[in-house]
């Protein structure tokens, strides 16, 4: 799907509803990290940060949690619930889970010490899946190929919206709950059952970037 011809256009409608970035202060001071003074491996695929203070990385050999002074990696070595060290992409939802996909479609998440597997790699679509992003009702979701997971009574299962079209594709969610959504020709914000649609028919590539 082209996205190109629209994205400012979303931005703009979307603005409202999202927290304005924080001024960065000139004289923050910026630290690097390599395999050289303590990262494990310099293959990272993705990071973020838990409510607890942790930056977690994933990497070609595990899940990497750094304290701001040293690392932690858990892999299958140490945490059984781990069974591919290859890992794509970690997400920290509005609970303070830690969610994290392998490379062979496993998921598992992190929370209060104890990793769980929610899904092994044969037992979910085996295409290349999204990212992550916040459950208003808790929990995470995804998509792939246009059809969208999210997590309930303990394993993923598939996303119903009435009124979303067969091409949407979630792209962001806001700080009011709202979910956002792609088409061909629209964009869709939904939230607590009521969908609002942005027509972008009328809006040529030139005259949206």
């Amino acid at each position: 799907m082209k996205f190109g011809r629209f994205i400012l256009l979303f931005f703009v409608i979307a603005a409202a509803f999202f927290t304005p970035l924080r001024r960065v202060d000139a004289q923050n001071r910026i630290d690097t990290w390599t395999t050289d003074n303590g990262l494990p491996q310099n293959s990272v695929t993705s990071l973020t940060r838990t409510p607890d203070g942790y930056i977690w990385f994933t990497i070609n050999d595990g899940l990497a949690r750094f304290d701001g002074v040293r690392f932690k990696v858990f892999n299958k070595s140490n945490t059984p619930e781990i069974t591919n060290n290859r890992l794509l992409g970690a997400f920290a939802d509005k609970s303070g889970k830690l969610w994290v996909q392998t490379e062979d479609g496993g998921i598992f998440f992190y929370d209060k010490g104890i990793f769980k597997i929610t899904m092994r790699p044969d037992e979910g679509p085996p295409k290349v899946r999204s990212s992550f992003f916040d459950d208003p009702s808790g929990g995470v979701i995804f998509y792939v190929n246009y059809k969208h997971y999210h997590y309930r009574d303990g394993k993923f299962t598939p996303l119903q919206i009435e009124g979303l079209s067969e091409n949407s594709v979630i792209v962001m969610t806001d700080r009011e709950g709202g979910l956002w959504f792609t088409g061909a020709k629209e964009i869709r914000r939904i939230k607590d059952g009521n969908v609002k649609t942005y027509d972008l028919s009328g809006y040529s590539t030139g005259e949206v970037l």
